[in-house]
């Protein structure tokens, strides 16, 4: 919860490159979710709207099936509309939602990999150089894992296997030891200022 954090931890925000077509989205798999909106430079969350295919879905177990392979199927207009500026809205949320734990002395820390497994109709990087700015920092993930092999690092489905959670977890790590106040209140040391590290810097980072 918000409240439990403290000056001096660390949150961390994954992102992986289909939650930008998520949030996109207002129904994920045939489900309906809560969607953010910018309507005239304000951000709306929207809470899901439960209708009779929800109810449905939750109680036919051949419902969800024949929903989940139409959401499959491709996107709807609405949501093609959308994509075109869920970069810039990402940008928005995240600072907006992080702001009060940046106040509190909290780390903010975007963790992101799969930027570009997904045709998206606009520079994912673009996304991440104009938002880091606004956190405590940003970690990419992709190279590292790209330099273990497939089936050490991903099971079948694309989810991290055993390997990928190490890989990141490792990665994670050294990246925050380089973070100035990460564990302040705890009475750690503070270390050299490194708002933004590269994958080889990162991995550096961990050795020394």
């Amino acid at each position: 919860m918000e409240e439990d954090v403290a000056s001096g931890d660390a949150v961390l925000l994954l992102t992986y490159g289909n939650d930008f077509y998520d949030l996109a989205q207002t129904r994920h798999g045939g489900r309906s979710k809560p969607w953010v909106q910018d309507v005239r430079g304000r951000l709306l969350e929207h809470q899901p709207a439960i209708d009779a295919f929800d109810v449905l879905r939750d109680r036919s177990y051949l419902f969800t099936l024949v929903t989940r392979s139409a959401a499959r199927l491709g996107r709807s207009e609405r949501t093609e509309t959308r994509l075109e500026t869920i970069g810039e809205l990402y940008r928005r949320w995240v600072l907006q939602e992080t702001a009060d734990l940046l106040a509190r002395g909290a780390l903010v820390i975007i963790v992101h990999h799969g930027d570009a497994v997904f045709e998206l109709p606009f520079q994912v990087a673009e996304v991440f150089a104009r938002t880091c700015p606004g956190v405590s920092g940003c970690l990419g993930l992709d190279d590292v894992l790209a330099g273990h092999p497939r089936d050490e690092v991903f099971l079948e489905d694309g989810h991290w296997a055993a390997g990928g959670h190490r890989i990141a977890a490792t990665e994670i790590a050294a990246y925050l030891e380089t973070l100035p106040g990460f564990g302040a209140a705890a009475g750690q040391p503070k270390h050299p200022s490194a708002p933004v590290l590269g994958r080889d810097d990162a991995s550096a980072a961990g050795a020394l």
